[in-house]
């Protein structure tokens, strides 16, 4: 089970079903739920124990090809457990899954299986933002690494207890899903509350933040631009993205972790420098409060580094 992105907690677990496009379709297409995504899928139901609720959450799906679930709706027949889709009812799943009973609520929630009492199932469906936050909480928590005492960090002017890794969150094929799907969801509320009229691209400044940036540029079919460094002999990496015009466009930075702000400022003058604007950063996390870092760039991050580890230290130089 644990090949597989998913989240256990005692009786409920939870997955996102882009995760398993983005594995059964091996890159390709992610927003479309294929025969391979089914069969994964089908693989979960058919292994976690019965009396767990089992939530599928298919944000970020936009299209389901025929009998894919095919095996899914088998796996169902197989099983008392309640499954319980999310975010589904634009898909007509119940068209592909003929096994009932089923319940579809008001909100386009479908539920299989409905033996558990109403207020459990309501819970169950309320907390899936919460669980997102506490899986990237873990995620990011695992990642730091404590020094032996205070030193300086690299690329800022800050002494530091320890140093948050990306390199573990890349090499940990399971979290740097789940931590890209989150990356990607910060994304689409840019693009939904501030519409950028411009040409959107994806820009990351160091080779850290690279694959978290290439990852979401395939789930959502954005262009990037991948800088190694700023210096007398610039660096562009992904020089294939460039030959698109750069007029009238706005970047959106994508990083890993931002403390004293560095990179934002390198990314604020790699834009200006190609006369183009960048208005919003996502990142993973950050030391503090978006409104506390100076400039023009707005820092989205998917969770505060305090927030996912109280004990972090850190002091200016």
């Amino acid at each position: 089970m644990h090949d597989l992105p998913v989240y256990i907690d005692r009786d409920y677990a939870y997955v996102r079903m882009k995760a398993y496009s983005w594995i059964g379709n091996k890159g390709f297409m992610p927003s479309t739920v294929q025969a391979s995504a089914g069969k994964l899928l089908s693989d979960l139901i058919a292994r976690i124990d019965d009396n767990m609720i089992l939530v599928v959450n298919f944000q970020g799906i936009s299209h389901i090809e025929d009998h894919s679930l095919h095996t899914v709706n088998k796996a169902l027949a197989d099983t008392k457990r309640c499954t319980i889709f999310t975010k589904a009812s634009t898909l007509s799943v119940e068209n592909q899954i003929s096994y009932k009973p089923v319940v579809t609520l008001e909100s386009g929630t479908i539920i299989y299986n409905n033996e558990k009492p109403s207020r459990q199932l309501s819970q169950s469906v309320e907390k899936n933002g919460k669980i997102e936050i506490d899986i990237i909480k873990h995620i990011v928590s695992e990642s730091y690494k404590k020094f032996d005492k205070m030193e300086r960090l690299r690329s800022t002017p800050i002494l530091a207890s320890g140093v948050f890794n990306a390199g573990s969150i890349v090499s940990d094929r399971n979290k740097f899903i789940w931590t890209c799907l989150l990356l990607t969801d910060k994304l689409n509320e840019i693009m939904n509350q501030y519409k950028p009229k411009a040409n959107v691209r994806l820009l990351a400044v160091s080779l850290r933040a690279s694959p978290f940036a290439g990852s979401i540029g395939i789930l959502e079919s954005y262009p990037i631009e991948i800088v190694d460094h700023m210096g007398p002999d610039l660096k562009i990496l992904e020089e294939y993205t460039l030959r698109v015009a750069t007029e009238n466009v706005e970047y959106i930075y994508v990083g890993d972790f931002v403390i004293g702000g560095t990179e934002l400022k390198i990314a604020e003058t790699y834009a200006v420098a190609r006369g183009c604007v960048i208005k919003h950063a996502i990142v993973i996390g950050s030391l503090f409060d978006p409104s506390e870092y100076k400039g023009t760039v707005k820092v989205h991050p998917v969770v505060k580094l305090r927030e996912a580890n109280p004990k972090i230290r850190y002091q200016m130089v």
